[in-house]
């Protein structure tokens, strides 16, 4: 390989899609990878979405997000959060919306 040139890694390479939420929602019905998540609060106080393991609130949590009022706050996922049933956001206090970027498996 010569000195200097960049190799595209293909086998890193992802195919996402884009969902916005304004309320509690399932994203995915079958198992993903998540990206990112992107989530903005409104000027009232602390926000909280929790991201499930499946399709609902009753499935295996994988993480809970917490963000400063009147912001948004950014979570990059490197590597990318593999779920094995599922993607359901549930909304807690004071979210104005959340932007999730993830990627479908194949099965």
């Amino acid at each position: 390989m010569e000195k200097g040139k960049k190799v595209l890694d293909t086998a890193r390479l992802r195919s996402y899609n884009w969902v916005r939420l304004t309320g509690s929602n399932k994203v995915s019905l079958s198992p993903c990878f998540v990206g990112c998540v992107l989530v903005t609060g409104d000027a009232q106080g602390v926000t909280d979405i929790t991201l499930y393991d499946g399709e609902s609130a009753g499935d295996p949590v994988l993480l809970t997000v917490r963000g400063n009022q009147n912001a948004t706050k950014m979570l990059h996922f490197e590597p990318p959060i593999k779920t094995e049933r599922g993607l359901y956001i549930a909304f807690g206090t004071n979210v104005q919306e959340v932007l999730v970027k993830y990627e479908r498996l194949q099965e």
